[in-house]
């Protein structure tokens, strides 16, 4: 079947996309779990006592990713076109959108919160596919945290 766009009309308008996209990313600061190494090490023991001479030392690393994305909302629906659309997504909820990197580390592991524009932020939905004319991001749905 024929597409209604030709190439170079498909190749013009993602190019506007990726423009946007680098117009208005902020960075996003993903907050893992911390990661955990144990090392043991050996006591000289001494005569007498029963204690162990072995030890454990655990080490925490914290496991941070830096990316892009665009964030949009709270609010950014006016009343009537909330009300057209039929949603009922609080006032409180935002989004995010994001390139595979970024989608690939946040859904590896437990993510304990994202910073944006120094403000803690919780994923509050799984990851929604966002395809224009080929150009692949991947939405979630965040919360503000106190």
């Amino acid at each position: 079947m024929a597409s209604l766009l030709s190439q170079a009309e498909i190749t013009s308008c993602t190019g506007d996309l990726i423009s946007h996209f680098d117009t208005f990313k902020r960075q996003i600061i993903v907050v893992k779990e911390d990661l955990r190494s144990f090392s043991s090490n050996s006591l000289p023991s001494f005569p007498g006592y029963q204690t162990s001479n072995l030890t454990t030392d655990v080490n925490y690393t914290a496991n941070t990713g830096v990316f892009y994305g665009l964030k949009v909302g709270p609010g950014r629906l006016g009343f009537q076109l909330k009300e057209a659309l039929q949603t009922n997504t609080p006032e409180t909820v935002s989004y995010i959108k994001v390139q595979k990197d970024c989608k690939d580390f946040i859904k590896a592991g437990k993510t304990e919160k994202l910073i944006i524009d120094d403000i803690n932020y919780g994923i509050n939905s799984e990851e929604k596919v966002v395809n224009y004319l080929g150009l692949i991001y991947y939405q979630f749905d965040i919360i503000k945290q106190n």
